[in-house]
């Protein structure tokens, strides 16, 4: 890991000790996109990498102008290679996820359920999709136990929180098949591991929360008279 550090400045060893997951993912994206000749970013976890035998389908809707951002979608034979609890968990989190931006009148009933817990994200290296990953937002909590879980610094700010304004400015977004198979090591490490579905449950409620203040954020800049949101951009 040190090595790794060392030779790629693109590296980020992300503990989960600190809130820094999104910061870390947020300052790789400004370091690959001055890099000459990169026209397609993607954002994804280390153990993800084997999405590297898909690129080519991942980025030809974007080549050819069907999409602005594509995040990779699991099959259910994907799925089994996952702790049972975790893909149980996963699937549940993307309905509710898929539901909150068709509430919101960003997807529609016949629009393909985007695998948002996936994690991955890839899209065209220019300005105007590049910032919206880049853009950080605060949360403003209130005195309760639900409001202590939520700090976007951890996933929203650089992956789910996109989502959501990329679809408010019009954005297109689609999803693409993969072929994808959980490390063996990961899921042995993450089988009824208490710890590990803690985690999970405080990443659910942090997400989707997240997501639906973005949503309320969203509107009220639209001017819609709506339930204040307690998300605001952070100050630079």
């Amino acid at each position: 890991m040190k090595q790794a550090r060392k030779l790629d400045p693109l590296f980020k060893l992300e503990t989960g000790e600190k809130s820094n997951l999104s910061p870390s993912r947020q300052e790789a994206l400004k370091l690959a996109h001055v890099l000459q000749d990169i026209q397609i970013l993607v954002l994804m976890e280390p153990e993800k990498m084997l999405f590297i035998d898909s690129m080519e389908e991942l980025i030809r809707p974007l080549v050819n102008g069907e999409t602005d951002i594509v995040i990779p979608e699991r099959s259910e034979e994907t799925m089994k290679s996952y702790p049972p609890q975790q893909a149980a968990e996963e699937k549940r989190s993307n309905k509710i996820a898929n539901e909150i931006l068709r509430k919101a009148g960003l997807r529609t009933n016949t629009d393909e359920e985007l695998d948002l817990w996936l994690g991955t994200r890839v899209f065209r290296n220019e300005p105007n999709t590049l910032n919206i990953f880049l853009q950080k937002y605060q949360f403003h909590p209130r005195n309760i136990s639900l409001d202590k879980l939520i700090d976007l610094e951890k996933w929203s700010n650089a992956m789910y929180l996109p989502v959501v304004n990329a679809l408010f400015r019009g954005f297109k977004i689609k999803g693409v098949p993969v072929h994808y198979v959980h490390p063996k090591l990961l899921t042995s490490n993450e089988l009824n591991n208490p710890i590990t579905d803690r985690r999970r449950d405080v990443q659910q409620r942090d997400i989707l929360t997240s997501m639906v203040e973005m949503v309320r954020y969203n509107l009220q800049q639209a001017g819609q008279s709506i339930k204040p949101s307690r998300i605001t951009p952070t100050k630079s």
